[in-house]
């Protein structure tokens, strides 16, 4: 028996290690430029192989191909957003072309002087035409890939097989081509979907209206819910008063065919003692919410339910109802004058957003988002911020005025990830007061928490969203440790 005990805390701690490893390698792998440069050492190989495999069978292509192909290859995988499988094909072809013209205009060598180290068996002339003729045709035409003047020296060499050399030139760069295109849309552009956390997860999100329904937070959550078909808003009001040791459920749903429903399934999240608010009490929540819940439902076309609890402890209860209900995202009212009941929340193992509504608006046009790196809490506020507004931008503040460019390309990159062509904003000055002057023109403020950083970097630099006094609706996004959900089975619960 304890042998057996011994095999059982084995298996799990070795279950526990893999899943730790994987979130690791997860994590690792939702960066983009670490993305790349696996795309980089997996795919370049991989089509070079496929390439010269077919070279070698058709017995058609000379090697010489193989040296500016490989380099166009890596400049394709390497900056997949903005290259142009168009001008990998067309540069690197008219180069070969460029060269054949060379060739005929000024005559080649024997083909026995055009063995690989002999000198003086390449015409200078022929040359500096090539080169001047894919300059020429390069510039004219508008196509950037330096593979082009390789391929127009190449053809130099390749004795009386010119046209063949063009033609496998054009026929191997096009299969490259085809190779990438099929990479960056099925894999590269549709990253988010396979890798990122919050563009598989948070659909099903839940409300905790404190006192009266607040329409700006619950038509937040629904916008959020509603970006994906298996979203669904769970409402959590509160009817009577605490009673200690036990919180009371009662769930509605609220679709096409059973709105207004008065129907409800208890549910206890503590002890089983009964309600002590009365009937009147109790309906009345449920009737409030549920008029709200139909709202949402005919306006977003988003599975709403309606849950009503008598109190003990609100963020006990409330992360034990998302726990019920299977929730994991929590969209809060935030009061910046009295933010204790809302950062409590951020204690749980469910990724909250906080909303502080200045103008009860229901609907967003305007969001800007403020990104302290390419990491988890980054992408995230993109991504929420793109399920709710039309128009996003993004914005970084830098300490000096050298750090700006690399600034815009992580921030072009993070939107790229979303399919977002959004605007990008970088300042040198501190960002509360960028923050504070800029929001007059948006609709909605989105900035991140702060709590993947360490309580010494929280206490040393407070968390944005404290100092800001935006003139816009404020929406503070956290994600939950990937790692709080695990058990001692290595099964994430959270």
């Amino acid at each position: 028996m304890r042998a057996d005990d011994c095999a059982a805390g084995l298996r799990r701690r070795l279950r526990r290690v893999t899943r730790h490893r994987w979130i690791a390698a997860r994590l690792w792998l939702e960066r983009t430029s670490n993305l790349i440069h696996l795309s980089v050492l997996v795919f370049v190989p991989l089509l070079i192989g496929v390439v010269t495999w077919l070279s070698n069978t058709a017995d058609l292509v000379t090697f010489l191909l193989f040296p500016p192909l490989a380099a166009g290859t890596y400049a394709l995988f390497s900056n997949p957003a903005n290259a142009s499988p168009w001008q990998f094909v067309s540069g690197i072809t008219a180069g070969a072309v460029c060269g054949w013209i060379a060739v005929v205009a000024v005559g080649s060598p024997p083909p026995a002087a055009t063995a690989v180290g002999l000198t003086g068996a390449i015409r200078p002339e022929g040359a500096a035409l090539s080169v001047l003729l894919a300059a020429v045709v390069t510039w004219v035409v508008g196509i950037d890939e330096p593979a082009a003047f390789s391929t127009a020296l190449l053809v130099l060499v390749t004795g009386g097989n010119q046209f063949i050399y063009v033609a496998g030139v054009a026929a191997s760069s096009v299969l490259v081509a085809a190779g990438f295109v099929v990479y960056r849309e099925r894999i590269y552009e549709r990253r988010g979907e396979y890798l990122y956390r919050t563009v598989r997860s948070d659909d099903a999100v839940l409300v905790p209206l404190w006192e009266e329904p607040a329409d700006s937070v619950a038509h937040f959550a629904a916008r959020i819910a509603g970006a994906h078909d298996a979203g669904k808003v769970v409402l959590v009001g509160s009817a009577g008063s605490p009673r200690s040791g036990s919180t009371s459920v009662g769930l509605t749903s609220v679709g096409s065919t059973s709105v207004g429903s008065t129907d409800s399934v208890a549910t206890d999240v503590g002890p089983t003692d009964e309600l002590s608010t009365g009937v009147d009490s109790t309906a009345e929540a449920v009737d409030r919410l549920e008029r709200l819940a139909s709202a949402l439902r005919t306006g977003y076309d988003v599975d709403v339910e309606v849950a009503v609890i008598q109190p003990t402890d609100r963020v006990r209860d409330v992360l034990a109802v998302a726990s019920d209900t299977g929730c994991d995202l929590i969209a809060a009212p935030y009061d910046p004058a009295d933010p204790t009941t809302f950062e409590a929340l951020l204690q749980g193992e469910r990724d909250v957003i906080g909303l502080h509504s200045t103008t009860d608006r229901t609907a967003w046009d305007d969001a800007l988002v403020g990104v302290r790196s390419q990491n988890r809490l980054g992408r995230a506020s993109i991504d929420f911020a793109t399920r709710v507004a039309t128009r996003v931008s993004l914005c970084h503040a830098v300490a000096d005025v050298d750090d700006r460019r690399a600034a815009e390309r992580m921030l072009d990159t993070m939107a790229d990830a979303f399919g977002s062509s959004s605007e990008t904003r970088v300042t040198t000055r501190p960002l509360v007061e960028f923050l504070d002057d800029a929001t007059a023109e948006y609709d909605l403020l989105v900035v991140g928490a702060s709590t993947d950083r360490s309580s010494v970097s929280r206490a040393v630099t407070p968390p944005t969203y404290r100092g800001i006094d935006p003139e816009c609706d404020l929406a503070v996004v956290h994600l939950a440790d990937p790692e709080s959900g695990l058990d001692d089975g290595g099964v994430v619960t959270a």
